[in-house]
């Protein structure tokens, strides 16, 4: 299965194109700030064509929801992962749930702000034949050069290019 331009994952258009890359039978074209539809902000795209049928057939993203700025949307996460936590502890503490305590590890606690939402904006998102994949929040993706090394890395291991 193919990705069709228009009929793919992602709904952008424009964008300034960075670079370029010659991946065997691929070409991978990197683009920066694409105006994209939908609460999903692309601050890069790598686009991996087939060259023989011109057609992408991998996409490697640098984003961030826009509706996590919100404060409204904030607080109707906030109050979902309420209910949420209600219906799943019960009344219970959910910090020692059938006597076992739960415990962040400290790498992962100084990743989290003071509301416990993770600091980073960008996610590394990947969209194939086989759906979407997010691949992990950080806030390098937002660096080009960061970001344009991994992409090539992502894009060579989903397509078996050596």
């Amino acid at each position: 299965m193919h990705l069709e331009v228009g009929q793919g994952p992602l709904l952008t258009t424009g964008g300034t194109i960075e670079t370029t890359h010659n991946l065997g039978l691929y070409r991978a074209i990197l683009t920066s700030n694409p105006e994209s539809f939908g609460p999903i902000k692309y601050k890069f795209v790598l686009r991996v064509m087939r060259i023989d049928i011109n057609r992408p057939v991998l996409y490697v993203t640098a984003e961030w929801n826009e509706l996590d700025q919100d404060p409204e949307w904030q607080a109707l996460k906030e109050e979902a992962c309420e209910s949420l936590d209600r219906l799943l502890f019960d009344g219970e503490d959910e910090e020692s749930v059938e006597g076992e305590a739960i415990a962040i590890d400290e790498p992962e606690a100084e990743k989290l702000n003071v509301e416990g939402q993770h600091k980073q904006a960008y996610v590394l998102g990947v969209f194939s034949s086989r759906g979407r994949e997010n691949l992990g929040a950080s806030d390098e993706w937002a660096d080009k050069a960061k970001f344009e090394r991994k992409a090539l890395i992502v894009a060579k291991e989903y397509l078996a290019i050596k």
